[in-house]
């Protein structure tokens, strides 16, 4: 699970490229023509700098995801803010290059729009529309991780799990299969999982798993009731992506826990928390797992996602 800013990128592409591709093409073709030379609007010229805006602009959403999965920005802002001024400069400047370089050769090596002679103009131009675009992103991020740190606390956390397991606990009208009515099925897509237990297979419905952990290579489900299902899987990355990211969270490289089955998240030194997670039948024990201050950032923001 990775923090998002909620950022509606293609809504703000069609919005600003346009805008950014005009004004650029206008300024650079005005100061260009003379006055003899009568004005005709720079069409080429426009669409070449929307194609490279929006090139620059996907790249450095890319470096903003990569950056999120391993420095996330609500963990250490100026840490965050430093690294990624570096990367989304270098993903700029190189992104530009390439781009210079084959719509340049692509013209024959005489593309009026842009001659070589001004090469370091529109780099400058390049990284200045790279500028704008981060500095959107920057002040939206920063907005998000102030907004995100004052609503969520481990007491907040607990808060709300008590208030799931008080709405779990009701079931649906008789006469129907007892299901919780909340965290029963994922919103879209398949309601189970096809889980092979020695040889035999069987298909497990998302709302019956409390959590999975492994053991010495050995990946075993906890059922709801208690029950634990050796599986026939070696690793989380087999089936990870299978399980639907509004119910499932790792917590580290040993468990993947249900929200179902969290039953108190407490604060433990250096920034970490440490979760009890237990299934619902009575006759369980209670797991208690430690979560690492890196993931505890990111379990406070899935936690938020999953309960607004």
């Amino acid at each position: 699970m990775n923090f998002q800013p909620g950022i509606n990128h293609r809504k703000w592409q069609l919005i600003l490229i346009p805008i950014i591709s005009f004004i650029v093409a206008c300024s650079i073709f005005y100061s260009s023509i003379n006055e003899t030379d009568g004005y005709i609007f720079p069409w080429k010229l426009m669409l070449v700098l929307a194609f490279f805006t929006l090139v620059t602009w996907e790249v450095n959403i890319i470096t903003y995801k990569k950056l999120d999965k391993t420095n996330a920005f609500f963990d250490n802002p100026g840490r965050r803010l430093l690294i990624q001024i570096f990367y989304c400069i270098a993903a700029t400047w190189l992104t530009y290059l390439i781009l210079y370089n084959v719509v340049y050769l692509i013209d024959g090596g005489s593309y009026s729009a842009f001659p070589f002679r001004n090469f370091f103009l529109y780099f400058l131009i390049s990284t200045a529309i790279a500028l704008v675009i981060n500095s959107m992103y920057v002040i939206r991020y920063l907005q998000s991780t102030v907004a995100y740190k004052e609503a969520i606390s481990t007491a907040k956390m607990n808060e709300l799990l008590r208030a799931l397991s008080k709405q779990s606990i009701q079931s649906v009208p008789v006469g129907e299969t007892e299901k919780e009515q909340i965290l029963d099925k994922p919103e879209s897509g398949s309601d189970s999982l096809l889980i092979t237990s020695g040889s035999k297979m069987q298909q497990i419905l998302f709302s019956d798993m409390a959590y999975w952990y492994s053991s010495d290579g050995l990946v075993i489900l906890v059922l709801t009731d208690g029950k634990k299902m050796t599986t026939n899987f070696s690793s989380y990355t087999e089936f990870i992506e299978l399980l639907p990211e509004q119910f499932f969270f790792q917590l580290n490289r040993q468990f993947v826990a249900h929200i179902q089955s969290i039953v108190s998240i407490k604060d433990d030194v250096n920034r970490k928390l440490i979760v009890e997670l237990k299934a619902k039948s009575n006759n369980s024990k209670t797991e208690s797992v430690t979560v690492s201050r890196y993931r505890s950032q990111q379990l406070k923001a899935w936690f938020v996602l999953t309960t607004k």
